[in-house]
């Protein structure tokens, strides 16, 4: 199946169909993955950069990132640089005025002085001027899981229409629920937002949901998912990705 015969509304494929889409020049990236660098996941071998990015490649990802919390040490610890290896990281940032709540976004080919400068904002809790920042430097970026939460906070829901305009796209996530997930993609409608579709993964499972764009580098693939150039292969939270 081409994609002019795939159904807008939707942006969803199954892998069978995105693999076709490759053949015919499309590129395809997890853009939410963990390695042994994040303080929330178990140092094991099998989660080291190399290792994943490894495993990336022998699932069909045309691009790898890395998105570890608020470090960019995976990029050091590889051995040699790989043209389509992307760097990211995830940032949480607390606004308690404009939001109320704790939220997590991604940022993709940021160098060392651009993570410290977000990192001092994050910890000021300006969001607007987060934004402006990542705007300013054009670096691409994503507001990851809208509808999950810090446990222990009382969410503000009201600011999440808010949120979701100021950011051009936004993340179907492996580890929600499927009715957050749809929540997620009825307000990426809504708003013309961009949809990806990431594993989130703390336990290498990269490539199990991804995103299907046209580009010849990162950012050529970015835009075009901004513009609602893409589609998605899916996977939710379910019993056997819990235990897993």
């Amino acid at each position: 199946m081409l994609h002019n015969e795939i159904s807008a509304a939707s942006k969803i494929l199954s892998s069978h169909d995105a693999k076709a889409l490759q053949k015919n020049g499309w590129k395809a990236a997890d853009l939410h993955v963990h390695t042994l660098f994040s303080p929330d996941v178990i140092p094991v071998a099998s989660l080291q950069p190399m290792r994943l990015y490894q495993t990336a490649k022998e699932k069909g990802m045309d691009f790898v990132t890395f998105t570890d919390h608020d470090t960019l040490a995976a990029y050091s610890n590889m051995r040699m640089k790989m043209d389509d290896l992307v760097r990211g990281v995830e940032i949480r940032i607390l606004d308690r005025e404009a939001v109320g709540h704790t939220i997590h976004i991604n940022v993709y080919e940021l160098d060392n002085w651009q993570l410290k400068m977000l990192e001092e904002i994050a910890a000021i809790g300006d969001l607007h001027s987060f934004l402006g920042f990542l705007r300013n430097e054009r670096l691409p970026h994503i507001y990851n899981h809208p509808l999950w939460f810090e446990p222990g906070e009382k969410p503000n829901l009201g600011a999440i229409p808010d949120l979701i305009k100021q950011f051009p796209v936004i993340e179907y996530n492996m580890h929600r629920v499927r009715r957050k997930n749809e929540m997620v993609m009825d307000l990426a409608r809504k708003y013309g937002k961009g949809l990806i579709a990431s594993t989130d993964t703390h336990s290498g499972m990269i490539g199990e949901a991804y995103t299907i764009s046209q580009g010849e580098n990162f950012k050529e693939f970015y835009d075009n998912i901004c513009r609602g150039r893409s589609y998605n292969v899916v996977r939710d939270l379910t019993k056997q990705y819990l235990m897993q």
